[in-house]
């Protein structure tokens, strides 16, 4: 008797808006929700996702939440073909505008053939669904969602307006936040100095009134200063946790804040970033220092800009890429002259935040990276999207009928506001307008479509082809770089290695932990599926193993040597030599998903390394491992 089809993967996911709906109903009904749609349709939750008091008008929850994360693991191929994501309604998933909403969500769930489930109303969007239907209903739903978040949004500007208007004329607070120096008093109706925070920032403005620079003044602050920016996140203040320490941009910023002299300057946010709204609102906060002292700064200031600083040669290729294995922070590119050569070390370390002070070769990291993205193979980077020459054809034809559609609805719209202003009667006007909205919607409609069809077709032709193509560009701009000039060259070759490339993540001393069986083993609970004697969990590793911890010990528990008595010893000699500067090695994430742990010549680590020819021209990229047989017989001579 054939075994019967394997359920497919439910994955939940809630998301609410406010902090305050965490204390009311908002999570448990869509629990509730769930829990009904997953009894009446047979099936096992396997996992749930929740963003709480996160945005979806913003996109905060898709760039920084659970859902990105769930997206990215889905990319990744984390998430089983098949499975399903659960939502209440289109509202839950995003209420940002219907382009995005389906390039960065609903694509990527059926590109990876994911299924999308609503609870209210029960709709299924499956991947590869030619239902018109379904598409108007989804597209209803994204908008309806985005209106009605951008009509709340529009009252509270409004609010806020009046806020704004409230405070000018009664200096009335608008809002409890205030910069980091500043707390409330008086039940939260005024502003009032810390202290601690006061005495430094004025320290700040006279180290600088009197000619030190931001990088000294960093540097005196993080080792005598009191007080401290606390954490971005407000989360973690709520916590108690401390701040990163003194950064120079920090202190630039404060340098530049009129706050500092009691001025607040309103702002808004509407598609983009902030910008102010009116004058400045002077005597807002508690004065910090005085105006003389600022202004004294500030014309230092003007005086200095364009000296100094940056000197415009664009040294690190890497720059905006690196970042450090230990505590992802960014690897900082370090020149000291002739004295040696150029170097990468960890930020937190630099500022001496706590991550161990290693340094890498920069011409090391360099050097590897380019020539692996030289070497890349398609299938290395690429997701499986094999060309489907009758999909692209099919996109093309919808384009085209699309655009076709759009511009008679433009002409029918134009026909219509001549006929609306030659018109007498106020009835047969209200007639014209109201089709006229109709056809503003159906234009809408179109040209989302017409977005959606294109980044479909972007991504179908984005193959092999602009992967050689990025290579090639790659390989035409190294070759021009010169040691000492040629900036817009090195320039052009950080923008183009970004195009392809996410992250590189740097382990100076290889692994920062061993595996160990305890801490990092184990098996996780999967799915459920039907056996021969019946029902039966699935089991996996956690995913932890390979990625985070060193698992040579394993590799060397396999080999036959002989005394077996020293095995253990020997996994230790080879652990401690691989967590050294004898391990580094760097792992390059790609924006595709896809990842890479690259090694440089010479180090024992565990990845891809590029390998030359005897007459050290030709170049190939294999898997390596250190030589185990030459480190056995090495301690074995040392144990001697």
């Amino acid at each position: 008797m054939a075994a019967s089809k394997a359920k497919p993967r439910v994955y939940s996911y809630l998301r609410f808006s406010t902090p305050e709906q965490e204390f009311g109903s908002s999570e448990k009904r869509q629990e509730q929700l769930a829990a009904s749609w997953l009894a009446r349709n047979k099936l096992t939750l396997y996992e749930t996702q929740t963003d709480r008091g996160l945005s979806g008008y913003s996109g905060t929850h898709r760039k920084k939440g659970h859902l990105g994360r769930f997206l990215h693991d889905i990319e990744a191929g984390k998430v089983p073909r098949g499975s399903i994501l659960l939502v209440e309604n289109i509202d839950r998933l995003s209420r940002e505008e219907t382009d995005k909403v389906l390039k960065e969500i609903c694509f990527k769930l059926w590109d990876n053939g994911i299924t999308l489930q609503t609870i209210e109303p029960e709709d299924t969007f499956a991947p590869g669904n030619k239902d018109d239907i379904a598409w108007i209903k989804l597209l209803f739903g994204i908008q309806r969602g985005q209106a009605e978040s951008k009509r709340k949004s529009d009252l509270i500007q409004a609010s806020r307006n009046r806020a704004f208007d409230d405070a000018r004329q009664t200096g009335k607070m608008v809002t409890s936040r205030a910069p980091a120096w500043l707390t409330t008093a008086d039940n939260g109706t005024r502003f009032a100095l810390i202290p601690e925070a006061a005495k430094t920032i004025e320290r700040i403005f006279e180290m600088k009134r009197d000619g030190l620079g931001n990088g000294e003044i960093e540097r005196q602050m993080n080792k005598t200063a009191t007080w401290s920016p606390p954490p971005v996140r407000r989360a973690d203040q709520a916590a108690g946790k401390q701040g990163n320490g003194w950064r120079s941009s920090y202190i630039k910023k404060i340098l530049n804040n009129r706050a500092v002299i009691g001025e607040y300057q309103p702002h808004v946010k509407r598609d983009g970033p902030r910008k102010p709204v009116g004058e400045p609102i002077k005597g807002y906060y508690p004065a910090v220092v005085s105006e003389e002292l600022f202004f004294a700064v500030k014309k230092k200031l003007d005086t200095n800009r364009g000296k100094g600083g940056r000197t415009g040669r664009f040294s690190n290729v890497l720059r905006h890429l690196v970042v450090c294995g230990y505590c992802g922070r960014a690897m900082h590119y370090t020149d000291k002259g002739k004295r040696s050569k150029p170097g990468l070390v960890c930020d937190g370390a630099r500022r001496q935040l706590g991550c161990p002070y290693h340094s890498v070769r920069y011409d090391e990291v360099l050097t590897c990276v380019l020539d692996n993205c030289h070497l890349l193979r398609p299938a290395d980077v690429l997701p499986d999207n094999k060309a489907k020459s009758s999909e692209s054809k099919a996109l093309q034809q919808r384009i085209s009928a699309g655009q076709a559609k759009l511009g008679e609805s433009k002409q029918q719209l134009d026909n219509l506001v001549e006929q609306i202003a030659r018109t007498p009667s106020q009835t047969m006007r209200d007639k014209y307008e109201e089709r006229a909205v109709a056809l503003e919607t159906e234009q809408s409609v179109i040209e989302t479509q017409i977005a959606t069809d294109k980044a479909a077709l972007d991504r179908l032709t984005a193959t092999a082809t602009t992967l050689k193509r990025w290579q090639a560009d790659i390989a035409t701009l190294r070759a021009a770089i010169a040691p000492d000039d040629a900036t817009d060259v090195r320039a052009k070759l950080n923008a183009h290695l970004r195009e392809f490339v996410d992250t590189i993540t740097i382990y100076p001393v290889g692994f920062a932990a061993a595996y160990d069986k305890g801490l990092h083993g184990g098996m996780v609970p999967g799915e459920v599926t039907d056996g021969p004697r019946g029902p039966r969990r699935q089991h996996a590793r956690r995913s932890t193993d390979w990625d985070e911890v060193d698992r040579i010990g394993e590799l060397i528990d396999e080999l036959d040597l002989k005394p077996r008595k020293q095995a253990k010893g020997f996994a230790q000699y080879v652990l401690g030599r691989r967590m050294s500067r004898e391990g580094r090695f760097c792992r390059v994430r790609f924006r595709t998903g896809e990842r890479q742990d690259l090694v440089p010549p010479g180090s024992l680590a565990t990845g891809k390394a590029v390998l030359r020819g005897e007459d050290g021209k030709g170049m190939s990229v294999e898997r390596t491992l250190p030589d185990l047989n030459g480190l056995w017989e090495e301690f074995k001579a040392g144990s001697n």
